[in-house]
């Protein structure tokens, strides 16, 4: 069983697939899965997906592509990507992002150890075309939720305002099992 999953869901991203795809890659942690959700996509995304997994599904311990005919909507195409995925934790992606080498490792060494974590996030960094040092414009710091923080003081505060950015987020596949 691989680690972690990492849920690419998609949806007309030819534009920045690669470099999304790219990144992944890169990711220093090496039993990872990939799954492609993509949401019926009009564009030529399918094809790049599949065509990347044919030459370069074998760096990763498991891959799949799920498609379907006509869009669903976000939530709808995330969930078919949590369905589908094996791994004791999830990273989420969309096709129009990419991470930062280190970034799925350093996730893993984050809750090593730490069972009572079930969800993580961390800063996002913003950038114009290049992932690339050059290219950053900041980095997103919505780090209201510190820790020690108990669950009630952390649900009051996501209550008033959401300080947590999708693409950073890093969760227990169980949560999702727990939750429905």
């Amino acid at each position: 069983m691989p680690a972690v999953s990492v849920i690419v869901p998609v949806y007309n991203t030819e534009k920045y697939l690669e470099e999304c795809i790219r990144s992944l890659t890169e990711q220093t942690l090496s039993s990872l899965e990939l799954i492609f959700v993509d949401d019926g996509s009009t564009d030529a995304t399918v094809d790049i997906c599949r065509k990347w997994l044919e030459a370069n599904g074998d760096r990763f311990v498991r891959t799949e592509l799920i498609t379907v005919a006509r869009n669903t909507g976000i939530p709808a195409n995330c969930n078919r990507g949590y369905k589908a995925c094996k791994g004791e934790w999830i990273k989420g992606i969309a096709g129009d992002d990419a991470l930062l080498p280190d970034c799925i490792q350093d996730y893993v060494n984050f809750v090593f150890n730490r069972p009572e974590i079930k969800v993580c996030y961390a800063i996002m960094r913003e950038y114009r075309e290049l992932l690339d040092e050059n290219c950053f414009i900041k980095a997103i710091r919505r780090n209201k939720i510190t820790f020690p923080l108990s669950a009630t003081k952390q649900y009051k505060l996501l209550s008033m305002k959401c300080w947590i950015t999708a693409p950073s987020v890093f969760f227990r596949k169980s949560l999702i099992e727990e939750l429905g």
